[in-house]
C-alpha cells in the first residue's frame, strides 16, 4: 500500500492537490489505477525528487492492475540505484496517453530532443534536471553536456534583464560549469567579493586548477 511509504504518499498528497485538478483533468490526460493512484505521475515525480529507494519498493511490491506497465521501470530505478545508467532508449508512448507517461518514456530516451508538456518543463530548472538526467542515459554523455552548457552560455549572453546574474550563476553551478560560475558571481556587484573567496578555496581544494 501506498501509505506503507511515507515518502511517496507524501509525494501523492502534492500531486493531488497542486498538480491535478478539475482545471488540469480537462486539458491534460491522467490513467489511475484500480487504487484510485494517478500511478504515472507518482513515478515521475518521485524520479524528479530522487525518492527512488521507496519507488523501487513500492513498484517491487506493486499489485495494482497495471503491473505489467510498470514493471519495466521498477527495474529501470533499479539499475539507476546501483549506478548504472544503460537503460536503453525509452520505448515510445503512444499519442493519447497519459500525460506523465509520455514524459517519463522522452525523459528516458536521450537520443531524443522532445521535452514534455510545458507545466512539467516551465522553468529553466526543470529544463536543466530534464537535460542533466537524459545525459546520465546517453552515450554520447560528454556531448549532451556541452549542448546543455551552450545552452546556459546563450541564455546568459542574451538575456536582456529577464535573468539576473544571480539566477545564471545558479543555474550555470547546477550544470557544474564552475570557471563561469565563479566568473558570473564576479560579475556581479552583491556577491564580487565572494566569487573571488570561492575562487580561491576552489584552488587551494583541488576542485579547480589554477590557471
Amino acid at each position: 500500500k501506498l501509505e506503507d511509504y511515507p515518502n511517496l504518499n507524501t509525494i501523492n498528497i502534492f500531486i493531488e492537490e497542486f498538480v491535478i485538478n478539475k482545471d488540469f483533468d480537462r486539458v491534460y490526460r491522467v490513467q489511475y489505477d484500480n487504487n484510485d493512484i494517478a500511478v504515472w505521475a507518482l513515478v515521475y515525480y518521485a524520479i524528479r525528487l530522487n525518492c527512488l529507494k521507496d519507488l523501487k519498493d513500492f513498484l517491487d511490491e506493486y499489485n495494482g492492475n497495471m503491473v505489467e506497465e510498470l514493471g519495466q521501470f521498477g527495474h529501470i530505478v533499479g539499475q539507476i540505484l546501483r549506478g548504472d545508467y544503460s537503460v536503453g532508449p525509452g520505448t515510445a508512448s503512444s499519442a493519447g496517453e497519459d500525460v506523465f507517461k509520455n514524459a517519463l518514456y522522452m525523459l528516458l530516451n536521450p537520443s531524443s530532443n522532445e521535452l514534455p508538456e510545458d507545466f512539467l518543463v516551465e522553468s529553466v530548472d526543470d529544463f536543466i534536471w530534464f537535460s542533466l538526467f537524459r545525459s546520465l542515459l546517453s552515450s554520447n554523455r560528454a556531448g549532451k553536456l556541452q549542448d546543455l552548457h551552450e545552452k546556459i552560455k546563450e541564455l546568459k549572453e542574451t538575456r536582456d534583464g529577464n535573468f539576473s546574474l544571480i539566477e545564471i550563476a545558479k543555474y550555470q553551478l547546477l550544470c557544474l560549469m564552475l570557471p563561469e560560475f565563479l566568473d558570473t558571481l564576479v560579475e556581479s556587484d552583491e556577491y564580487s567579493i565572494d566569487g573571488r573567496h570561492l575562487a580561491f578555496i576552489f584552488v587551494e581544494t583541488g576542485i579547480l586548477s589554477h590557471k
